[in-house]
């Protein structure tokens, strides 16, 4: 209930030494809750209220995710995700039941599909964070390659701030339980790599995976300090 979500913002709040990792199946409640926060000062600390229409405040120490398993999972859940304040937005595609296709999520710059051409991100910021959108004409723009207007590819949903992917297997002994295939779990590597976005393999890929597992820790939030390269 909303009550008790105000009570846990307000302590997370107080506690701001301490970092929040929050992942929730219902983003679409998470944005709602998100975008009424507001916050009045007691007792030396900050109390949350609900407010519709109030001023999206996002907390530095909470960082805010979605579980997407499939990639229905991604399309219907993380465009929720990028339109909810956050110090950073994290998926974890756990229990991965297939291969899942995030670029269009991620920080990818477009492509014209006439020459293909790379056209380069402008950057603003939101929150503190560089975010990157397309300039004024958005995906209207001219390719400064070939003239072609409106020839960008994907990336409808700007600004996309994904932070951090933390992938892993199914557990247990369910009849009918997937195990992920190493395809699978290299096409999240490569577009994470494309994208610069820190990877986190859960140590239940070790058998699939066989290789050394990725865990990096995004730069720069209080998670971790292990650099992305």
């Amino acid at each position: 209930s909303d009550e008790w979500r105000l009570a846990l913002w307000t302590k997370m709040s107080a506690a701001h030494w301490h970092q929040f990792l929050l992942l929730t199946k219902r983003p679409e409640v998470m944005q709602r809750f998100v975008s009424e926060l507001r916050w009045y000062l007691g007792d030396g600390i900050q109390h949350a209220m609900l407010e519709p229409g109030a001023d999206e405040y996002t907390l530095p120490n909470v960082q805010l995710g979605v579980t997407c398993t499939s990639q229905q999972d991604a399309d219907e859940r993380i465009p929720y995700l990028l339109r909810t304040a956050a110090a950073l937005r994290w998926l974890s595609i756990e229990p991965m039941q297939g291969p899942v296709d995030i670029c269009r999520y991620l920080e990818l710059p477009p492509k014209c599909f006439r020459c293909g051409s790379v056209r380069m991100w402008e950057s603003w910021q939101i929150n503190g964070q560089i975010a990157n959108y397309l300039g004024r004409d958005g995906l209207d723009a001219l390719c400064p390659s070939c003239g072609t207007r409106g020839a960008w590819d994907g990336h409808k949903v700007q600004p996309s701030l994904i932070g951090w992917c933390v992938i892993g297997a199914e557990t247990g002994n369910r009849p009918g339980k997937v195990v992920p295939k190493r395809e699978w779990i290299e096409d999240i590597v490569s577009q994470c790599r494309e994208a610069r976005v820190p990877l986190w393999m859960k140590r239940n890929l070790a058998s699939v995976w066989k290789d050394k597992l990725i865990q990096e820790l995004p730069v720069g939030t209080g998670i971790g300090a292990k650099q992305h390269v």
